[in-house]
């Protein structure tokens, strides 16, 4: 009965991934069309490296997304005691479970052997990670502290993943740390900046000028595409799995009347209201397979971005709020790929 199950199981998984493989190809397939009469290689420069909505990373930005995931890794077994969830508690998580838990997401499985791991490398590890935030933060080292941050964190994330199970709320987090390694914002707000200027040309870490690739978009252009890819295959897999049904309301009453809120009351007056279930479902749905659309270089996709990334973070909020995963994590990334008004988060170039 349970090898039943478990062939069951795959058989799910594998519809899954057919089903977001052929959307995903029909998405790319859609974007080559309409900006194929550009040319491959202007086609490459506009959509990855020029957004008239993005003006790349800026200092103020970069210290508060490295501070900002710094401190909730940190604190982490706040919203998920006792010990917490995050890459940072992975030495933690490896030491408090039984040998016989132990264990690391499949795909970290096939670079670095089980056996390399123990409780005192990943500490070291984890103080490297640490540093490499640190120096993010402060913009000191040019991109050797993304790259410390980024790896480190996606090392860590393999295996605290493997004692966290259904939490991916981390997910996005560290994959922004990956895609920022291409992303510079020294140039401003930065000890880079300030060394360069007193040491000149000698100081082997001067921001790099504006021509240069770590100036453009592309970072966080991949981190719009990671987030975009979370909220729009989670609204896919809801008409996967429960079709148009699942916008009548019943399901999320299910999940908010069995798992516990931080608001009581919220919880109660939602589930007596069967109207307000059936709007939040049909709003989720059109949030997730909506959020699609923000990739396209328009003027009107520029305009919806940062609604949309706004309206995530409601979304995110309210589910925090009627129910237990916390996202804010995820949500503190999505202020990177939002269309600023001129002058919020511009750099100088």
């Amino acid at each position: 009965m349970q090898d039943k199950t478990i062939q069951l199981s795959h058989a799910v998984t594998r519809r899954k991934l057919i089903s977001a493989s052929l959307i995903t190809i029909s998405l790319s397939l859609l974007l080559i069309s309409v900006f194929g009469r550009v040319g491959c290689e202007r086609f490459m420069k506009i959509f990855w490296l020029e957004d008239e909505g993005l003006s790349g990373l800026s200092g103020g930005m970069r210290f508060f997304i490295y501070s900002s995931l710094l401190l909730l890794m940190e604190t982490s077994n706040f919203p998920r005691p006792p010990i917490g969830d995050s890459p940072l508690q992975a030495a933690c998580l490896w030491e408090k479970h039984p040998p016989q838990y132990r264990t690391v997401e499949p795909a970290l499985s096939y670079i670095i052997p089980i056996n390399w791991i123990n409780t005192n490398r990943l500490r070291t590890v984890g103080r490297i990670t640490k540093m490499g935030y640190l120096m993010s933060m402060f913009g000191l080292g040019g991109q050797i502290g993304p790259i410390v941050a980024g790896v480190g964190s996606l090392f860590l994330l393999g295996v605290s993943q493997s004692f966290v199970y259904m939490s991916h709320r981390w997910y996005i987090p560290v994959y922004t740390t990956l895609a920022l390694m291409v992303s510079s914002g020294t140039n401003d707000f930065s000890l880079d900046a300030v060394l360069g200027n007193i040491l000149g040309s000698s100081y082997w870490f001067s921001p790099p000028p504006s021509t240069s690739i770590l100036r453009s978009c592309l970072g966080q252009k991949l981190v719009m595409l990671f987030s975009i890819s979370t909220l729009f295959y989670g609204g896919v897999t809801k008409l996967m799995n429960s079709g148009l049904g699942w916008m009548d309301g019943e399901t999320l009453k299910y999940h908010i009347n069995t798992t516990p809120g931080k608001i009581d009351w919220m919880n109660k007056f939602l589930s007596k209201h069967q109207i307000a279930m059936v709007g939040l479902s049909v709003a989720s749905i059109i949030l997730e397979i909506g959020s699609v659309f923000v990739i396209l270089s328009h003027p009107l996709s520029y305009t919806m971005r940062t609604w949309i990334f706004l309206g995530a973070i409601g979304f995110h909020l309210g589910i925090w709020l009627l129910m237990f995963p916390n996202y804010t994590p995820q949500s503190v990334c999505y202020f990177l790929v939002m269309s600023w008004p001129p002058g919020w988060s511009e750099t100088h170039r």
